[in-house]
């Protein structure tokens, strides 16, 4: 059984198993714990949603963008409680609102700031509103002086300090995504690094202002739920191992975090507990059995086994022997993971899917645990590029043509 790959972060091995359950198959086919891998996207839009909008619940924010547009109230009070990117909605809505706002930007100078719109369901838009503000400042504070409906909207110059470090942040979010998206085999391997490394420009932000400011206050609510998304990727052996069976980082990777505080020995102790034991459970085969007794052999050339009676010469031991040779062998150098995990990392080795397809012929238990591990999409968008790619599979995955896969 392999593993599934969810956006929803409720969806987890009980809801799975019940489904499968449900579907009556065997017991045998239900999937040990911990085969739900969470989509790195989806992970990363949960973090940015708790950046922008704090502990409100998405339908909070839903209703406040379609009271906005439709004018139904007044709303431009909840949209400073945001911060100064509220402030940037509330202006934003006002000239979105209006052709002749639109045209007094123009004429004031503006440079493409009508060229957006704001989209509630995904936070790019309210990126590109901010590229949009940040290059058109001395414009934009020229509008609000003009409206005094918008006076309590002014942006100070420590709130435009601000929304260039958000811009910023956005901007890192949006590269890590799109360099996920963009490459063409499972990704996994990079989906604990990009949290670490996402977590790591949020306790930067929050470093470079003091905790009064808002965006201090909303960084470590993104932060959090990044963490939280962290939590849930370690319960995974297969997005652990995803990194310590990238030859470019091996443990080493978790080591370093162990050193430098972004997680603990103990958890990275279990970590490797857990990661043996996928290995050993699914992928390990069975040791080669002790070399057999050698045989003696007498000068007539007839062979018989070393414990018959004494008037036969005493067993010769064969240096050549090659069921000795081999277990020698498996006990100096210990088994595939083994061998594996005890020699240095390479930073050599830019596709670990190809290492693994490579090592096959000599290392073929491990190199199969490998395949498996970096097939696994970091993100729900491989899995449906592949569907749209391969019709013929989505029909049979919707009418459950169980005959196609045995």
């Amino acid at each position: 059984m392999g593993y599934f790959q969810v956006g929803d972060t409720q969806f987890d091995d009980s809801v799975l198993a019940d489904l499968m359950k449900r579907d009556q198959r065997p017991e045998e086919e239900i999937p040990s714990p911990n085969r739900s891998v969470h989509c790195l996207r989806s992970d990363m839009d949960s973090s940015v949603r708790a950046f922008w909008f704090g502990d409100r619940d998405e339908a909070v924010v839903k209703k406040l963008f379609q009271d906005t547009i439709k004018s139904t109230r007044d709303t431009s009070a909840e949209w400073r409680e945001l911060g100064p990117w509220g402030k940037c909605f509330n202006v934003a809505f006002r000239i979105l609102d209006s052709p002749r706002n639109k045209r007094e930007l123009e004429e004031l100078g503006a440079k493409s700031m009508v060229e957006y719109h704001l989209n509630e369901e995904h936070w790019d838009s309210a990126r590109v509103m901010l590229d949009r503000f940040l290059e058109n400042e001395h414009v934009v504070g020229q509008f609000i002086s003009r409206h005094p409906e918008l006076s309590l909207d002014r942006l100070s110059s420590s709130e435009w300090a601000e929304l260039r470090e958000v811009r910023g942040i956005l901007g890192t979010f949006l590269d890590c995504i799109q360099s996920v998206e963009e490459r063409p085999a499972g990704t996994l391997y990079d989906f604990i690094p990009q949290l670490d490394f996402l977590a790591g420009k949020y306790r930067a932000m929050a470093d470079n202002f003091p905790p009064s400011a808002q965006v201090y206050i909303n960084a470590k609510k993104g932060l959090e739920k990044l963490m939280e998304s962290s939590r849930m990727a370690w319960k995974v052996p297969a997005c652990v191992a995803a990194v310590a069976l990238n030859p470019r980082f091996k443990w080493d990777y978790f080591d370093w975090g162990a050193r430098h505080g972004e997680c603990t020995p103990e958890a990275v102790k279990q970590a490797r507990v857990e990661v043996e034991r996928l290995w050993k459970r699914e992928y390990k085969k069975p040791e080669i059995a002790s070399s057999p007794m050698p045989m003696a052999i007498d000068e007539g050339g007839n062979s018989s086994s070393a414990d018959v009676g004494s008037s036969m010469k005493p067993p010769r031991e064969f240096p050549s022997d090659f069921h000795g040779w081999l277990e020698e062998r498996r006990r100096v150098h210990g088994d595939q993971y083994e061998r594996f995990s005890g020699t240095p990392s390479d930073p050599s080795v830019e596709d670990p899917f190809e290492y693994w397809w490579a090592q096959g012929p000599t290392n073929p238990e491990i190199s199969v645990m490998g395949l498996d591990i970096f097939s696994i999409p970091a993100m729900a968008a491989d899995t449906s590029r592949f569907l749209v790619t391969v019709p013929s599979l989505k029909a049979m995955l919707i009418l459950g043509d169980r005959a196609a896969f045995p």
